[in-house]
């Protein structure tokens, strides 16, 4: 094949390993998604329960699918550019600062500490 340059295309274009879509798709909706579900099983629950081991195991679990994504299999950010350990770091906190919020809301409007 060629390009519209008259080119010819490497037969080692970008393409990177199909699995490095798995750790992607679960730090951007999966996991965000489990952890809305954790959150909702803390609220739910009377005192402390799996739900709370369940929802901090998710964040740590969002933490690992976004350091595999940048170390592994050059991630990038969401809107496309290469991430670094900068955008890692600044992931960590963000995850870490809002899902500590979201559990003690969780927690303190739920039904097990009234």
């Amino acid at each position: 094949m060629a390009t519209d340059h008259g080119e010819p295309v490497s037969a080692q274009s970008e393409y990177q390993n199909p699995l490095g879509c798995l750790p992607r798709i679960f730090w951007m909706m999966v996991g965000n998604v489990a952890l809305f579900m954790a959150a909702l099983s803390v609220y739910t629950s009377a005192g402390w329960s799996i739900a709370d081991l369940a929802f901090w195991l998710i964040v740590g679990l969002l933490i690992c699918a976004r350091y595999v994504d940048i170390v592994r299999f050059k991630g990038k950010t969401t809107d496309g550019k290469p991430a670094t350990m900068v955008h890692f770091k600044r992931y960590v906190l963000m995850v870490l600062l809002a899902g500590a919020a979201v559990w003690a809301a969780a927690r303190a409007l739920g039904p097990g500490f009234d």
